[in-house]
């Protein structure tokens, strides 16, 4: 619980009985996972950290390196080591170190000069988990393919699929392991001119391809990898045609520059042909006016159909969250998208008629979009800002083995004159 700059905050992994630290020099053998000196920026919010890993053998600095990071208020790093292999995953980005040297001895949790309110909170130790994930499941994937106006440029492959499920048949409940914490994908080419072959890390049920070229297929493999470790199997041949480079008409949800017909409670988009059906449900109601409706809402283009020269592939474009294929009920949401080496591409916010905007414009970690729609998220304080002042609290993300795992949905809303509306989300493994 980080409420004011400065101080180190330490895991022990591994430590021996006469183990003792100061963070630079030590005793005994010990593994030190350190956050040192977090510090706030006054005018942006921002918190930027350094994350330490030591390592003492019998009394002697065996190694030590240092990583620049984003820190907030409320964070969470999990450690965990396994043979000569270390894991740090600080709000869930997964850093690897390898050579790890103390083999044995017990974890702890400690600290130096923290300020007045802040603490670590709280504190879980576990036993090592070595169940490998599930494979991911081929039949829950949405793809969409993207090229702009100009010939020649690359265009873009964004697919999402439902989060796999860490220790299938483990312990006493299935899924019950220690969660999905990154995946590895790769990309070759099965016909077209375009063969280089791409790697990606994503650390949700997502990636980003953003170098791919006209009248070329191609296929992904994916592999799911849990925080201790353990890859599953890979799930090989998904394939991708990019066809002739037209730009996507698919445009669900309602837009604010679209034009639209229905007098029954639906809305047919005049521009993609596209059917949006709203059925409103209730109204959360708080002070000054603030309002917040939820409502069930379809959305019409869910699928589609490539012929290429290999196959006729057919690409799911739509999900089912939990209220049927299609349809979906929330406030909205944003969904960070990663593209090669775990680099964050952009996010992608959904309003609640299904409607989606890339935010793809980042000034200090604020990001923006060059579309028809005027919010911006501030990923250091995980707050989604609107124009009338208003944001909301990203305080919930879906869970690993969900269909849209990884995706952060409003916990608060708050008004300008601090008014809120809380909201809370039942579980689902």
């Amino acid at each position: 619980m980080l409420q004011a700059s400065g101080g180190d905050y330490v895991q022990y992994l591994r430590a021996s009985t006469n183990a003792l630290s100061d963070g630079s020099t030590g005793q005994g053998s010990y593994i030190a996972v350190e956050l040192q000196n977090p510090t706030f920026n006054s005018t942006t919010g921002a918190c930027a950290a350094y994350l330490a890993v030591y390592q003492f053998v019998n009394s002697v600095n065996s190694s030590s390196t240092s990583s620049p990071i984003k820190c907030q208020t409320r964070m969470t790093i999990r450690s965990v080591v396994f043979g000569n292999s270390l894991n740090v995953t600080v709000n869930g980005l997964v850093y690897s170190y390898a050579n790890v040297s103390p083999a044995t001895g017990a974890p702890g949790v400690g600290g130096r000069s923290m300020p007045n309110g802040n603490s670590i909170a709280i504190t879980k130790l576990g036993a090592w988990d070595n169940v490998a994930p599930a494979a991911v499941n081929a039949n829950t994937f949405t793809t969409s393919v993207y090229f702009g106006p100009t010939p020649g440029e690359p265009g873009s492959v964004m697919r999402q699929w439902q989060g796999a499920v860490d220790n299938p048949a483990g312990g006493s409940n299935p899924g019950d392991g220690v969660g999905v914490a990154y995946y590895t994908i790769t990309r070759g080419t099965v016909s077209g001119t375009d063969t280089t072959p791409q790697s990606f890390t994503s650390f949700d049920a997502s990636f980003y391809d953003g170098t791919v070229y006209q009248s070329n297929t191609y296929v992904y493999s994916i592999t799911p990898c849990d925080f201790h470790g353990n890859c599953g199997a890979t799930l090989d041949d998904l394939f991708v045609s990019t066809g002739q480079g037209t730009v996507d008409g698919r445009r669900t949800g309602i837009h604010p520059i679209g034009s639209y017909w229905g007098g029954a409670g639906e809305q047919i988009d005049l521009l993609s042909g596209n059917l949006n059906y709203y059925l409103p449900l209730i109204a959360a109601v708080g002070r000054s006016g603030l309002k917040v409706n939820f409502a069930l809402v379809y959305n019409s283009q869910n699928w589609r159909v490539i012929v290429t020269s290999i196959a006729t592939v057919p690409r799911i474009l739509g999900a089912d969250t939990g209220f049927g294929f299609g349809w979906q009920m929330m406030l909205g949401s944003v969904m960070p998208v990663y593209t090669g080496d775990g680099l964050l591409a952009f996010y992608l916010f959904t309003d609640a008629t299904g409607a989606q905007y890339h935010l793809t414009q980042n000034s200090g970690g604020i990001w923006s979009s060059t579309e028809s729609v005027y919010v911006w998220y501030n990923s250091n304080q995980n707050r989604l800002y609107f124009r009338n002042g208003t944001f909301w609290v990203m305080g919930c993300v879906s869970a690993g083995g969900e269909q849209d795992a990884g995706t952060l949905y409003p916990t608060i809303v708050e008004d300008t004159n601090g008014n809120q509306i809380i909201i809370t989300y039942n579980g689902n493994r």
